[in-house]
């Protein structure tokens, strides 16, 4: 299962996208949650948890620069691509 994210400072908007089969047919249905921070009496904030949960995932993934490289060099794709540019990251 997989979701598009979208967070700033103040607002996260997740949306996740569900397929499935169906009695022989594609099934899919998509929603957007939108989900500002919040102090819960009790646990974690949905913000919260969420943000933590994609800067984990931001921190460990690869990036789009790698996986180009690691695909070149396992043969998967094309030779004549266009030259990607750098990414210019913001902290």
């Amino acid at each position: 299962m997989h979701a598009t994210v979208f967070t700033t400072a103040t607002t996260m908007f997740i949306d996740p996208y569900h397929v499935g089969v169906i009695d022989n047919r594609i099934e899919n249905r998509s929603i957007c949650l939108q989900v500002e921070p919040a102090t819960p009496a009790e646990g974690v904030g949905l913000y919260r948890l969420f943000k933590s949960h994609l800067d984990t995932l931001w921190r460990s993934g690869t990036s789009f620069e790698e996986w180009i490289e690691d695909s070149k060099k396992q043969k998967m794709l094309p030779e004549n691509l266009p030259v990607l540019k750098p990414r210019q990251y913001t902290a």
